[in-house]
């Protein structure tokens, strides 16, 4: 029922009004009040939120902000011949941790239930008028986000919902709480914002580690670099991890690896291809797998020449100097990390964390 609700609720913000008609005096009244009228529905629940999303088995930090963007009238004009433009709900879910793809969304929104639902711009796009699945989206993709009346109240602005994908059955829940006074529009950029995110969540693990491959108790001390660069592709600026694989026995790096990275937010996971640095036509490849936890990279190895091992190597600093991770106080203040908030109530309130860390 709700979808079947946007047309008697948003229908004036894009087809309720002809426009063909009257001079310039009363299309503009007339977008003035159609604007109004879609304010007068949405600005309730304009605004930034923050809180938590469990999603596909992943625990995310989220958040997300509600607010208005302008969109121009297919195929309508004013007296002058300017397109003419209406403002429209829109929605932006930003994953922070572990960092995820943005998620743009339509915003359907019923007051007198109170029911909201957003919908990925993505599927609005893609489905024809039969309402089939929409091809761009699959089942690790959000859908649509749906708050009923139980999971809304608009006197705290808190909102506890359910996550769909591909089928009816919910793959996931969020709960929100506001986290500014501010009304903001959503990123009109998301790509970027993703990027921006990811390019901090690199930041610390630039450097370079060194440590000891281990295999039937013998050991070969290793360096592992890790660089970031920014690529540019269609006006986004990219990080991209690349780096270095080396023994440091070896003055001549001929046994130097150049190395790709796959980094994966979620489980904080390596999984780094290297290929011979000095040494094009060959082979030999290897293939490196781990986490950096502390400062510390922990994995193994392995190559297509049978050197393999067992790989703990530790940050170090310029002058070959172990660089240890800051502690923090645990009971004064928490890291910004999915595992470290509350557990996400099924009903109610979202439980109060400790303040972040500086």
């Amino acid at each position: 029922m709700l979808k079947y609700l946007v047309t008697a609720l948003v229908a004036m913000s894009f087809v309720g009004c002809s426009f063909d008609k009257g001079g310039g005096d009363n299309i503009k009244a007339q977008k003035a009040k159609d604007d109004a009228e879609t304010k007068a529905i949405f600005d309730p629940l304009v605004g930034n939120y923050e809180g938590q999303m469990r999603f596909n088995g992943t625990l995310y930090d989220v958040e997300l902000a509600i607010g208005y963007v302008t969109q121009t009238e297919s195929g309508k004009t004013d007296e002058k011949g300017q397109p003419i433009t209406r403002i429209v709900p829109r929605a932006t879910l930003k994953r922070n941790n572990p960092v995820g793809v943005d998620v743009t969304f339509d915003v359907i929104y019923d007051p007198a239930a109170p029911q909201l639902e957003l919908i990925n711009v993505e599927s609005t796009k893609s489905a024809n008028g039969g309402g089939a699945a929409p091809a761009t989206l699959g089942p690790n993709d959000i859908h649509s986000i749906f708050f009923d009346q139980k999971g809304i109240s608009l006197a705290a602005k808190t909102f506890v919902g359910s996550i769909k994908n591909d089928g009816p059955t919910p793959r996931g829940t969020i709960s929100l709480r506001p986290s500014s006074t501010e009304q903001s529009a959503p990123d009109e950029n998301p790509d970027q914002a993703y990027y921006n995110r990811l390019r901090k969540v690199y930041e610390p693990l630039v450097g370079k580690y060194v440590g000891n491959s281990v295999l039937d108790g013998k050991s070969q001390e290793y360096s592992l670099t890790i660089n970031m660069r920014i690529d540019t592709s269609q006006d986004l600026e990219i990080p991209v991890l690349y780096g270095l694989f080396v023994r440091t026995d070896d003055p001549t790096q001929n046994s130097a690896l150049n190395l790709g990275f796959t980094y994966r937010t979620n489980t904080q996971q390596f999984r780094i291809d290297g290929t011979p640095r000095n040494f094009g036509n060959t082979s030999y490849k290897a293939t490196i797998t781990g986490k950096i936890v502390k400062n510390a990279f922990t994995g193994s190895w392995t190559s297509t020449r049978g050197f393999e091992g067992n790989l703990l190597l530790k940050k170090v600093g310029p002058n070959g100097e172990v660089i240890n991770e800051p502690v923090q106080d645990e009971e004064k203040c928490f890291e910004p990390a999915a595992a470290k908030w509350p557990t996400l109530p099924e009903k109610g309130p979202i439980p109060t964390p400790r303040p972040k860390c500086p």
